[in-house]
């Protein structure tokens, strides 16, 4: 059985040593964990863990994988050697054919280094290679388009991904597409990856293949950073897995804004030698577009309602009430044809069904509300620097603050005095603070113009060329 008590199947003993137990694959479509460890129970009560024993000298972290009618379906080890299933939305790279190219992949890097041992292959992406509007796409640009450098550049992307035709066209070979031969093979092959996430995003943010998972972790990762470091909590190294005593990717160095996020960093068990004090590329000429009027609300990703998310159980989540108790204080004061939600990936997916008439509010991806927010609200979403580098008045919307913190682990440095924003506690004080922003024509307030400043130290536009300085200084990019 599970750890919630699922029971799974019954044990046939063939002898004292040996049993079997025959798990349907239909039980397994409807675990409610996204991952679950395997008990041994005794009239329905937990016994034991069930493990696979070091006498079978198995190396393998992950046993099985296969898609089942939209589920993803993995047997693995987890960190403490015992048996897990996983119960995931289905990815291509678990379907035989995948499973195929990924092996052939492999092989063939070693012949693909060998006629190219003179020339760095850097590997770019973003979100689940799915994206071409972060700091990525930038430095990936700036690199691609200039003659004097012999590194090959490629950028991982999504064919589905709305920037895919245009990024195609301008780029050609050098935009290459996820779960492509050539995306694994490039995997294999990396001398370096450049991205605003973490080193899996090069194909999902999870993955289940050893193979894979070998050579990603390996690789080293020049980390642009998604977003500025601040507002989430971060001290505690057991609950965080960005800490360096934790950290399973190749982190070479981290783009950072200012000295109180490089602090950070040094919290988190990194030195300046693994900074780059450069400023965030994606920050370089951004402004808000001619009429500019909307409000956007865009609660942060809550990952422990996740599982909720996945099996359908969407408003029973705080994140859901969150945005509902938004969506009414607008309605109420008459603001809601100004208002969008840019809700989490892992959330919009699976909610169409669940706000009826206010779906039109909702925008599919966050980065497209940056260009016409004047006013951005969150509670602790590292995107509200990027909204205040656009030119939106910031609000805070903290009525969960404490019990957010709490969720994510640790404590955070932000707090009334040092944030860039106005706070408000409740509806009633979000929709008073959305109205005196539009009243005093969205002027940022001294403190919190001060505030952001000391956060994030760089308004000249030069953070693209400051990281590729950096990336000619390591060899990364070489020079004819």
């Amino acid at each position: 059985m599970t750890k919630t008590g699922e029971v799974l199947a019954k044990m046939k003993w063939s002898h004292q040593n040996h049993f079997t137990a025959k798990v349907k694959i239909k039980d397994l479509r409807q675990l409610k964990e996204i991952h679950n460890t395997i008990f041994i129970a005794i009239n329905g009560k937990r016994f034991h863990p069930l493990y696979q024993s070091e006498k079978a000298n198995d190396q393998r972290k992950v046993l099985l994988t296969f898609n089942t009618k939209g589920h993803a379906i993995v047997l693995r080890r987890n960190a403490v050697k015992n048996l897990s299933f996983g119960n995931l939305p289905k990815l291509k790279i678990y379907n035989p054919w995948h499973k195929f190219k990924i092996d052939a992949a492999q092989k063939l890097a070693p012949i693909y280094k060998l006629f190219n041992r003179n020339q760095n292959l850097n590997v770019y992406f973003e979100k689940e290679a799915s994206k071409a509007v972060e700091s990525g796409k930038y430095v990936f640009e700036a690199a691609a388009c200039n003659k004097k450098f012999k590194s090959k550049n490629v950028f991982i992307l999504d064919k589905a991904s709305p920037q895919y035709k245009g990024m195609k066209k301008k780029w050609g070979d050098k935009v290459v597409e996820r779960f492509s031969f050539r995306n694994y093979l490039y995997v294999f092959a990396a001398d370096y990856f450049i991205s605003s996430e973490l080193s899996n995003h090069v194909v999902n943010t999870r993955i289940f293949d050893d193979k894979l998972n070998r050579k990603i972790k390996m690789t080293p990762l020049y980390f642009l950073q998604h977003g500025v470091t601040f507002l989430k909590p971060r001290d505690d190294s057991k609950n965080v897995g960005f800490h360096k005593s934790n950290m399973t990717n190749n982190i070479v160095k981290s783009v950072v804004s200012s000295d109180v996020e490089a602090s950070i960093f040094h919290d988190m068990g990194y030195n300046d030698f693994e900074l780059m004090k450069t400023g965030m590329p994606k920050f370089d000429n951004a402004h808000l577009e001619k009429g500019a009027d909307k409000i956007t609300y865009m609660p942060t990703w809550r990952p422990w309602e996740e599982a909720e998310v996945f099996n359908g159980h969407i408003e029973e989540t705080t994140y859901y009430q969150s945005i509902m108790e938004v969506i009414e204080a607008f309605e109420k004061a008459g603001l809601l044809s100004r208002l969008q939600i840019a809700a989490h990936n892992k959330f919009s997916q699976y909610a169409k069904n669940h706000f009826n008439k206010y779906n039109d509010i909702f925008v599919e991806d966050p980065t497209d509300t940056l260009k016409n927010s004047v006013i951005y609200i969150t509670d602790i979403s590292s995107i509200i620097f990027d909204a205040i580098n656009h030119g939106a008045f910031p609000i805070f919307y903290w009525k969960e603050f404490e019990d957010i913190i709490a969720k994510h682990g640790g404590t955070t440095p932000a707090n009334r005095e040092n944030v860039p924003g106005v706070v408000a506690d409740d509806e009633n004080e979000l929709v008073e603070a959305v109205k005196s922003a539009i009243n005093n024509d969205f002027k940022l307030p001294p403190k919190v113009l001060e505030n952001y400043r000391r956060i994030n130290e760089f308004h000249d536009n030069q953070n693209t060329q400051r990281v590729i300085d950096e990336l000619v200084n390591d060899g990364v990019l070489q020079r004819k």
